[in-house]
C-alpha cells in the first residue's frame, strides 16, 4: 500500500473517530442534564414531599440528601481576594495561570523568537494532524 492509500486509511479512521466522539459528547451532555435533573431536583423534591431523610434500596445503596453550595466571586476579584486575606483565608488565595493560557503565551513567544528558561518551563513541541471541514 502506498503512502497516499495509508494516509487515506488513517484520515478515514481519524474522521470516523472524531464523528463518534462528537456523537458521544452530545449523548454525554444529554445524560448529564438528565442526571442533574434527577439528583438536584426530582429526588430532593420527592424526598421532601414524602418527609424522607434517607432510604436504602437493595442493589443501589443509601439515597440521602446532602446540603451543598454554588459559589462564585462577584465584583472585583482582587478586592475579594484582599478581603479573604484580611479575614484569615490568605492560605487559599494563590496566583494561578490556566494551562491553556500558559500554552498560548509560550506558543506566541516562541513564534516571536523568544526563549524561555528550561529550569522554569518544560516545553515539548509536537505535531498533530487535524481535519478541517470544507
Amino acid at each position: 500500500m502506498n503512502a497516499d492509500n495509508r494516509l487515506l486509511v488513517l484520515a478515514t479512521q481519524m474522521k470516523a473517530i472524531q464523528a463518534r466522539m462528537e456523537v458521544m459528547e452530545i449523548e454525554w451532555n444529554a445524560l448529564t442534564k438528565k442526571y442533574n435533573s434527577i439528583r438536584l431536583k426530582q429526588i430532593p423534591d420527592l424526598m421532601s414531599e414524602e418527609g424522607i431523610r434517607t432510604v436504602t434500596f437493595d442493589g443501589i445503596g443509601r439515597v440521602q440528601l446532602a446540603a451543598d453550595l454554588y459559589v462564585s466571586i462577584v465584583g472585583n476579584k482582587e478586592e475579594t481576594y484582599d478581603w479573604m486575606k484580611d479575614n484569615g483565608y490568605d492560605g487559599v488565595v494563590v496566583e494561578y495561570v490556566h494551562p491553556s493560557t500558559l500554552k498560548a503565551i509560550i506558543k506566541e513567544g516562541l513564534k516571536a523568537g523568544r526563549e524561555f528558561p528550561e529550569d522554569k518551563f518544560k516545553i515539548s513541541p509536537f505535531t498533530r494532524a487535524s481535519i478541517v471541514k470544507r
